[in-house]
């Protein structure tokens, strides 16, 4: 369901006109990802705050009027308040006779200026890049000055490249040591068969060497009978 709010914002005194204009495009940016619908931003200019903020009496206010879904204060609070440039958010969700006052005075005002607004989230989009080299850049000197190497961007892909190549050479080895297996297991079965042919052969041979004895044996049987048979006729 969607709900209709009024967000006070108070701003650093120390941003200048241009920076003011970058926050108030961050802001936008945040309440549209949000779901909301900007209705109308005003800028009061700086005033002097009731009591002091981080040090300072005085600040910026940037007033909002949005609708949008509940999720909308939680998301707005979380983005404000990571930045050192917002001192202070307030958020009313605004219903019964104090909306239809609102609604009615901001019909009657004119409507934002498109340029004005692109020219915000623009600003806010440098801002953004200006930021992240001001992180971005002692970390590099330092690395830098420690003989470290930085990697480019366009070099970020090569965990994946190499993680890729480990997988194909584990797959490479994982074939060869499948065929190593499968050799020796060869070898093994033709050791066993070339066993079980010798002993069959060992068995053969003392087989017929039994047969020759047995054979032997008997003609020697018959010789001595021979000669008792012979012995008997001389007689």
């Amino acid at each position: 369901m969607s709900q209709f709010y009024e967000i006070m914002t108070i701003l650093s005194p120390n941003e200048s006109e241009e920076g003011v204009e970058a926050i108030i495009g961050g802001l936008r940016q945040q309440l549209t990802t949000s779901g909301a619908e900007i209705l109308a931003v005003d800028v009061w200019g700086k005033r002097r705050l009731a009591y002091p903020i981080n040090k300072f009496d005085e600040g910026t206010y940037v007033l909002f009027h949005a609708e949008g879904p509940a999720n909308v204060v939680a998301d707005f609070r979380q983005h404000t308040r990571i930045r050192e440039s917002i001192l202070r958010e307030l958020i009313i969700k605004l219903d019964g006779a104090y909306e239809v006052a609102v609604r009615t005075k901001l019909a009657e005002q004119e409507p934002e200026d498109e340029a004005a607004v692109e020219a915000q989230i623009e600003a806010a989009e440098q801002r953004a890049v200006e930021k992240l080299a001001q992180v971005t850049a002692p970390v590099t000197d330092a690395t830098a000055a420690a003989g470290v190497e930085i990697v480019a961007a366009t070099d970020l892909d090569a965990p994946a490249e190499e993680d890729a190549t480990a997988e194909e050479d584990a797959a490479a080895e994982a074939v060869t040591e499948e065929v190593v297996v499968e050799e020796v297991a060869a070898a093994v079965v033709d050791e066993v068969v070339e066993d079980e042919a010798a002993t069959a052969d060992s068995e053969d041979e003392a087989a017929t060497a039994d047969s020759e004895d047995d054979a032997a044996t008997a003609d020697s049987e018959d010789d001595v009978a021979d000669t008792g048979d012979a012995s008997d006729e001389e007689e």
